[in-house]
């Protein structure tokens, strides 16, 4: 340009700020170095208020988070806050209990919040604020009396709105910290425990069937499942709108609910919206199998499944398919891990 300045320049500012928006927020802070221009807009608040830095996981520390929320972020238009590390080895430790404090008396629409592979020894559940209502600890240590200890909860108010918690292969979630949610978070609506190998599927059922709202069960990869375990609990389980029950396990000397099993779960669910499990090594047109497939192609309101562990080649599925169609099939292997229910 004759000017010197480059041709971004010269686009409206309203252009600019939507390409913005297409950018993660670690790009956003590392283009406000460019130029004062960018810096200024870098910093509209309209970015900021879904705040997700897990693709500059290796990058983030206490000392940013500190930097971001008392310059950038506009806490009181925050509306989620997703970290993580990205490193598997090693958690590490990024809240402080002034850090969490100041976000919680600082952003009054906040409602999720997603940590992976954070170490929360130095805060508790209370520290957190009050108006979020979807909580995902991924991979996290969680201490024992994380949620234990909650008598300030009932006092601030956040106990009785969290409905979503997502505590997927976290250490140290066993059937006390799991009576400890129940206890504490009777209108949860969402509850994934997936890859959490301290519990087993019947102190799972025996803490949730108590929890009347729950409507969306991940128990993934947890052990398992017995056909006793699923009648015994069947009634119950057919009370969940998303379920899931995949056993993506890698040794094939563990023994795997049978398709008997699966139609104790589908048969009179009207509720089923998304379902996933893991099939036996079985064929379409075996006794079993069928029946559970025109089940599940009656129910009015399912609209996804996702299916692991059918090892019966690509014209049993392509068949399976047509069978339930309109309803979403996938077919994972049996190795996939389940890292996000809802968007597989």
């Amino acid at each position: 340009m004759s000017d010197g300045l480059c041709w971004f320049h010269h686009l409206p500012e309203e252009l600019v700020i939507t390409i913005f928006t297409y950018l993660d927020h670690a790009t956003l802070i590392a283009i406000r170095r460019v130029c004062r221009y960018w810096n200024r807009l870098a910093k509209i608040p309209l970015l900021w208020r879904h705040v997700d830095l897990r693709s500059a996981s290796d990058r983030v520390t206490l000392t940013t988070l500190w930097r971001l929320v008392n310059h950038i972020i506009p806490l009181r238009l925050l509306s989620s806050l997703c970290l993580a590390k990205r490193s598997t080895r090693t958690r590490f430790r990024l809240f402080s209990v002034a850090l969490i404090s100041k976000i919680a008396a600082s952003c009054p629409n906040l409602e999720r919040i997603v940590l992976e592979n954070c170490d929360l020894g130095e805060v508790n559940s209370y520290h957190f604020p009050p108006s979020c209502v979807d909580l995902s600890l991924i991979r996290c240590e969680i201490p024992c009396d994380w949620f234990g200890n909650l008598q300030p909860v009932f006092i601030t108010g956040f106990q009785p709105h969290l409905h979503s918690l997502d505590l997927s292969r976290s250490t140290r979630v066993d059937a006390k910290i799991l009576r400890a949610i129940r206890t504490a978070f009777p209108n949860l609506i969402k509850l994934h425990l997936s890859g959490c190998f301290r519990l087993s599927f019947s102190s799972v059922m025996s803490e949730v069937s108590q929890i009347d709202s729950l409507k969306d069960l991940s128990v993934a990869r947890i052990g398992c499942i017995s056909d006793e375990c699923l009648y015994r609990w069947r009634d119950r389980l057919r009370r969940f709108a998303r379920l899931d029950l995949s056993l993506t396990v890698d040794s094939a000397s563990l023994a795997r609910y049978s398709v008997l099993g699966i139609s104790y779960v589908a048969t009179g669910n009207a509720e089923l919206e998304m379902f996933r499990f893991s099939w036996p090594t079985a064929r379409l047109e075996d006794d079993e199998v069928g029946p559970v497939v025109e089940e599940l192609s009656g129910m009015e309101r399912l609209r996804r499944v996702v299916v692991s562990d059918l090892g019966s080649g690509r014209a049993v599925e392509t068949e399976i398919r047509r069978r339930l169609s309109p309803v979403v099939v996938r077919f994972v292997s049996a190795t996939e891990v389940a890292t996000n229910w809802g968007g597989r």
